[in-house]
């Protein structure tokens, strides 16, 4: 599991079932984001909450 304070924007994120998250911006303690592939409105959701079911960054 990762930890909040390393979510960085315009950084993609993978959790354990295979699901790849784009960051868009980090406002404050809440993060919005999106789900690579598919066309959604932004959803926002807390730092910590977030970053707890992430595995790693996926680098590129």
């Amino acid at each position: 599991m990762m930890d909040g304070s390393l979510l960085e924007t315009g950084c993609r994120y993978i959790n354990n079932f295979g699901t790849t998250y784009v960051v868009h911006a980090i406002e404050g303690d809440v993060v919005i984001y999106t789900i690579e592939g598919l066309r959604m409105k932004p959803l926002r959701m807390h730092r910590e909450a977030f970053a707890h079911g992430l595995v790693r960054e996926i680098p590129g």
